[in-house]
Formats: structure tokens, sequence, C-alpha cells
């Protein structure tokens, strides 16, 4: 499983650069900044909703969903909202295990998100 925290550094470029980052598996994750509306994280930044992805993905909108090596994936996105602004995303993943997420883990990822960007708007930096 890994569980990426990201946010825009340079909202004016509209990019995703992952802040934080648990991976609970030997190889260290890519830390490549995400465009926005591109792949799972950036069309959670653009559209402001919530996505859980269990198992094959059809068409091209996450075409990079599955990485090289991994036969299954589940993944739950949740955008950071302060007020009607999305300032980031958190992303958690499931790697090959066959256990899907449901809208109870959903459900309790957004109540973590939630009270993430209340965090990081006090930090104010």
């Amino acid at each position: 499983m890994r569980s990426s925290l990201a946010f825009p550094l340079y909202p004016e470029k509209q990019i995703l650069e992952c802040q934080a980052a648990i991976r609970l598996f030997p190889k260290p994750p890519a830390l490549k900044p995400i465009e926005f509306g591109k792949g799972v994280a950036g069309w959670v930044l653009k559209e402001g909703k919530p996505l859980l992805l269990n198992g094959e993905v059809e068409g091209k909108k996450f075409e990079k969903f599955h990485q090289e090596g991994q036969s299954d994936q589940v993944a739950m996105c949740i955008p950071l909202r302060l007020a009607e602004r999305t300032i980031g995303v958190v992303n958690v993943n499931r790697l090959n295990s066959g256990a899907e997420f449901d809208q109870d883990d959903l459900q309790i990822l957004t109540i973590f998100a939630d009270n993430a960007a209340v965090a990081i708007e006090k930090l104010d930096f």
C-alpha cells in the first residue's frame, strides 16, 4: 500500500508536487510533478471531487493508473478543500492485494482530508 499527500506549490502553473509519501514496499516512489488535470491526482485537483477506483480502469482518462510490474491496483483520491478552493489532494493506493476500497473507506479519507486542509491553512506558509 502507498499513501501520498500532494498539493500545489505553484498554483499559477497548476502543478501538484508530492510533499509526503509513505510506501510500504521496498522501491521508493518516483516523485514527479503532476500537471493540472493529468492522471488521477490531477483529475481530482481539477474537478474538486473524490474518486474511487477499483481494479481495471478503461479508456485513456487515467492511462498511467497502473504502474509497471503491478497487476492490479485500487485507489482513492480526495481533494483537500478550503471553502470552494481545492488546494491539493490525498491519494491512497492498494497494490496487488485483491481487496477493494468502498464508500466507507472514501468517507473516512474525506474526513481526514477535510481536517488536513484546515491544518495546512493554519500553517500559513
